[in-house]
């Protein structure tokens, strides 16, 4: 079993034991079951989502010049 802090178990079109239902909630792993295999997919896909880093972006919308006091966008 994934023991870790952040663990996680899948398990697709399976039933779980009462004891390794113990075992987990003890260690606190999350155990994701699923019988439909679109929802499991997209279940691990937002659980991935959710441990990424944000990302900043910057665009360049223009230039910022002055001539004598006024200020223009380019």
């Amino acid at each position: 079993m994934s023991v870790c802090d952040t663990g996680i178990v899948c398990g697709f079109n399976v039933s779980l034991p009462e004891h390794v239902s113990a075992v987990a909630k003890s260690a606190k792993v999350q155990v994701l079951l699923h019988n439909v295999i679109y929802k499991l997919i997209a279940n691990i896909k937002d659980k991935l989502s959710e441990r990424l880093l944000p990302l900043d972006m910057e665009e360049q919308i223009g230039e910022l010049f002055r001539t004598n006091s006024e200020l223009f966008l380019t």
